[in-house]
């Protein structure tokens, strides 16, 4: 019985943080999709700088070549391409500061972040020989939103890319002060752009199963209850099993004492009237023809007889 009860007892508990745990799991996939979507998009953007840098595309001093341009077709977050042959400069001491920084580490570097902007942008710059290669991508083109795991406009989960104090939001969701907050950080697969995926999932108190809750306190008051009747039943019987057994005399007051403790009551009426007169009663058997001879009080005859 007790093995029965205590589940009752904590399933209003219960409902709630099993709900919870279900959408933290489902805020937790989301999430992770998002991230592996798009640390595969920064993944790619690599590759197309290191194809660049390997095919060295002919091309005039100071004109882009029509193949380089023909990229944003292919990949409509690629704005434009630039190249710096040997001999010229970048148009901004920023592309060049990358190119170097990319001779350092021998990966492509980041230059020109803007989250500011309502789709967002940067630069990406990859130096190789005897040209140099920069990339201009558009953040919000680079969510791949055909695979995206959210609706975008009415999912309660906020995305964003951080990246030296400058946030991009990538989706809006609904965050609100109240409830339980559940968050997910983690930088991009790219080494070229460490940008952090934020993700945050406000859970209010009207997405909690209240109905459920309810059944589940219900039946569980209903299953105390009863395990307390039984309770009491049993340690009666218990009881009165052990008077039987003991088998000796005991005084009225301790059986009266007993049913007492367990809640009897007596149904049976009392042997006088609770508004009764005696003097009426007195006066009646004195007057009444059918009245009997003798008191029956004191077993003698009336006086007046």
């Amino acid at each position: 019985m007790v093995g029965v009860l205590c589940p009752g007892g904590v399933c209003c508990w219960r409902a709630p943080s099993s709900e919870l745990t279900q959408l933290r799991e489902a805020f937790e996939t989301d999430a992770r999709i998002s991230h592996r979507l798009l640390s595969q998009r920064a993944v790619q953007h690599e590759a197309v700088l290191a194809t660049l840098a390997l095919l060295q595309p002919t091309a005039q001093p100071g004109v882009a070549d029509p193949a380089e341009q023909r990229l944003s077709s292919l990949y409509p977050q690629i704005l434009s391409v630039q190249r710096r042959d040997p001999g010229s400069n970048w148009p901004s001491t920023s592309l060049a500061d990358a190119e170097s920084a990319s001779r350092q580490t021998r990966h492509a570097a980041l230059a020109n972040l803007d989250f500011s902007a309502q789709r967002g942008s940067y630069q990406l710059v990859l130096a190789a020989q005897p040209s140099s290669f920069a990339l201009l991508i558009d953040v919000s083109a680079s969510v791949p939103w055909s695979d995206w795991s959210m609706p975008v406009q009415s999912s309660l989960v906020r995305v964003t890319l951080e990246q030296a104090g400058q946030v991009f939001v990538v989706q809006p969701g609904r965050v609100t002060e109240s409830g339980w907050r559940f968050e997910f950080r983690k930088h991009l697969a790219s080494v070229s752009q460490p940008f952090e995926l934020v993700a945050v999932r406000q859970v209010g108190w009207l997405e909690l199963p209240w109905g459920v809750m309810a059944l589940w306190a219900l039946l569980g008051a209903a299953l105390l209850a009863s395990w307390a009747a039984w309770q009491r039943q049993r340690s009666a019987r218990r009881r009165a099993e052990e008077l039987l057994r003991v088998g000796h005399p005991m005084s009225l007051s301790s059986v009266y004492t007993l049913l007492h403790r367990h809640d009897w009551r007596k149904l049976a009426p009392d042997k006088r009237y609770p508004q009764s007169d005696p003097e009426a009663q007195d006066v009646w058997k004195k007057t009444h023809p059918n009245a009997s001879k003798t008191s029956a009080k004191t077993g003698k005859k009336n006086p007046s007889d």
